[in-house]
């Protein structure tokens, strides 16, 4: 079943994180390595609150084989209880346009390679954009229902 037509990972650096404990921490979202698949890792620099340095560091992955190995590998990695938690959040995690979004913190990930669900900001953003028919959010949800209770 193809779940998403693209999906992004972005996180954000602050100037004092370590650049190479996020992209392990990155890596470790991804059942592939994505130099071997040949996914750029894309940086972009960007300015924060108070004149702060910050990079962004952005993956899209767009080939049903990457995408469909991607959200099965992360939604068998959440707890059932986590399962619980966005399946009660579903109408405030996918919008109009049927891209479901998920927050994983940063720390966490990079120093227990844990998947702790986040609203706070310091975490790697997550984007689906589902593949359901209709195109509609009622379709994207059903679509998530089923990865959440199969996982």
């Amino acid at each position: 079943m193809k779940v998403g037509t693209r999906v992004e990972i972005r996180v954000f650096l602050k100037e004092d994180d370590d650049i190479s404990e996020v992209k392990k921490g990155l890596a470790r979202l991804l059942p592939f390595d994505i130099e071997t698949e040949k996914i750029g890792l894309e940086e972009q620099a960007a300015e924060g609150f108070n004149r702060k340095k910050i990079t962004i560091f952005k993956v899209v992955l767009a080939k049903d084989r990457h995408i469909n190995s991607f959200i099965r590998k992360l939604f068998a990695r959440f707890t059932a209880r986590q399962k619980e938690m966005i399946h009660g959040q579903l109408e405030s995690r996918i919008d109009e346009g049927m891209n479901f979004f998920l927050r994983l913190d940063k720390e966490s990930l990079i120093k227990e390679n844990s998947l702790q669900v986040t609203d706070e900001g310091n975490c790697y953003h997550i984007t689906l954009r589902v593949a359901a028919y209709p195109r509609t959010k009622n379709a994207a949800k059903k679509v998530i229902q089923a990865l959440l209770a199969s996982s």
